[in-house]
């Protein structure tokens, strides 16, 4: 999923791809909450530096702000400092949450939700 969601970003934001202005406004606001869970590495690191760049390339002056939320303090700082590189215009603000913790109790709560709606009438997607 992950790696289907980010393929999907890359070539929504392919600006060798011809789009209209409207378009690329409606994809790249010129300002815009950017929220990203698990933002100190991996996937959430990528994202957050990937859509600075993209932004960057498209708009000349974007107000981005950047909501990371992660685990690790330092390397969550790491991060907005990267994006920070890529566009200059953006600002971030960091969110320590151990998510796992989280989790356990998101899943529960989501199984009530399903457990109590007739859905049979839906197709997965």
């Amino acid at each position: 999923m992950d790696l289907y969601c980010a393929k999907t970003f890359s070539k929504m934001a392919d600006t060798s791809v011809k789009r209209s202005t409207r378009e690329i406004s409606n994809l790249f606001p010129s300002k815009a909450l950017v929220l990203l869970i698990g933002a100190s590495k991996g996937f959430g690191r990528s994202v957050a530096i990937e859509a600075a760049k993209k932004w960057r390339q498209v708009r000349d002056h974007a107000e981005l702000k950047f909501v990371l939320i992660g685990r690790d303090e330092n390397l969550m700082q790491e991060t907005g400092e990267a994006v920070k590189k890529e566009l200059e215009t953006a600002n971030y603000s960091i969110h320590k949450l151990d998510v796992s913790v989280v989790d356990d109790a998101f899943e529960k709560r989501v199984d009530a939700v399903f457990a109590s709606e007739s859905f049979a009438d839906f197709d997965a997607v």
